[in-house]
């Protein structure tokens, strides 16, 4: 179908001025949903519940609103969310983690492997960290097998990295391989 985007102008802040994209599609004859998502960069690590312009207080509101959405118009679909996240999976702290709406509630990040081991697979390798993810709802985890990575881009440009970064992103590509028979 069309991709188009979703939820209200008085949320755009939440996203950083970019709305999540939604493309709904079939694939063996199952119905797929994809939603692109970039959360606002920057902050401090700790997660403010009490100050609205905290980036990582509106990365956990976007988050909640992704969640909402989800639930009243693609419960129990195959739903995968992805994109620029600007957090981390892991934190010193649940108090300070942005994500709890979808952990709490039957997503998985499928990329969890690569935000717990070796800094040279990370998405954001400028930082270091690890920042973009993809959240697999329960219906795909559980009923398919995945592989997640990192594409290691640099490997495909003459000067590395420093040409990857000029001409395209400073975030590397995660990718899955989603296992549908």
């Amino acid at each position: 179908n069309t991709p188009y985007t979703i939820l209200n102008d008085e949320d755009e802040e939440i996203f950083a001025h970019k709305f999540p994209y939604v493309l709904e599609f079939n694939y063996k004859e199952q119905e797929f949903i994809l939603i692109n998502v970039h959360y606002k960069a920057y902050g401090d690590g700790i997660l403010n519940l009490n100050n609205e312009n905290d980036e990582e207080y509106k990365r956990l509101q976007a988050s909640q609103l992704i969640h909402n959405y989800i639930v009243t118009n693609f419960d129990n679909k195959n739903v995968i969310i992805l994109g620029d996240f600007n957090d981390l999976i892991i934190e010193e702290s649940n108090l300070n983690n942005v994500f709890t709406p979808f952990v709490a509630n039957q997503y998985m990040f499928s990329d969890y492997s690569i935000a717990t081991g070796d800094v040279s697979n990370y998405s954001y390798p400028s930082w270091p960290s690890h920042i973009d993810h993809i959240i697999l709802s329960n219906e795909l985890f559980n009923n398919y097998s995945y592989i997640t990575n990192t594409i290691n881009v640099e490997t495909y440009f003459l000067y590395g990295l420093a040409d990857y970064y000029k001409y395209i992103s400073d975030h590397r590509p995660i990718a899955i391989n989603l296992n549908i028979p």
